[in-house]
């Protein structure tokens, strides 16, 4: 009972902070995201017969999906990779779950 008061209280803190209307949306490239040679060097590497084109590492170096090889991060790839908006994407492989995708002519 008392884990689902602090969870309502989270989730209310959560809206207050993006949607009040004091709240501001700041952009900066400050603290921008790099990707380097060689960063996902020494992952597990991907092996189906799916073929991503987009991908930014290649269709050959895409990094191994947490969960099944046909789960959902594996499902969001294909996604990504279909749609006409997503020049190329990548899945970060030091926080499981996430995926980047850069849009237009990034």
């Amino acid at each position: 009972m008392l884990a689902g008061f602090r969870q309502a209280e989270r989730e209310k803190a959560y809206q207050q902070c993006l949607f009040a209307p004091e709240a501001r949306v700041a952009v900066s490239f400050d603290e921008g995201f790099a990707f380097r040679d060689g960063m996902f060097q020494g992952q597990r590497r991907y092996r189906v017969p799916f073929r991503f084109q987009k991908h930014f590492l290649g269709a050959d170096n895409v990094p191994a999906f947490d969960g099944s090889e046909a789960g959902e991060e594996f499902q969001c790839g294909q996604v990504l990779d279909s749609l006409p908006q997503v020049k190329y994407w990548v899945r970060r492989g030091q926080a499981p779950g996430s995926l980047l995708a850069a849009y237009g002519r990034r």
